[in-house]
């Protein structure tokens, strides 16, 4: 056996065996973990859509309350925005 035949690569033909797996036959051959796999990912998508949605912009900072802070900061009025800051529950 020489360098060459060692670095070759191979065949092509066994590429083109026509043996690919679709994703549920991936999924059943890792048996029950791939189950709890799956399960997981679909339970964290929909947490993830569902806190996307729930965290809109006017949701945390209401826009009545951005005003009231922006107005008393802009007049120097630091204890004021503060108290904008705790009077609103977001």
């Amino acid at each position: 056996m020489n360098a060459t035949s060692v670095l070759m690569p191979l065949p092509v033909t066994l590429a083109d065996e026509g043996t690919s797996m679709s994703l549920f036959e991936y999924v059943r051959a890792g048996g029950a973990l791939g189950y709890v796999l799956i399960a997981l990912s679909v339970l964290a998508l929909a947490l993830i859509v569902r806190n996307l949605l729930s965290l809109r912009r006017g949701q945390l900072a209401p826009p009545a309350v951005v005003t009231a802070i922006s107005t008393a900061l802009r007049a120097g009025d630091v204890a004021g925005a503060t108290r904008a800051c705790t009077s609103d529950s977001s």
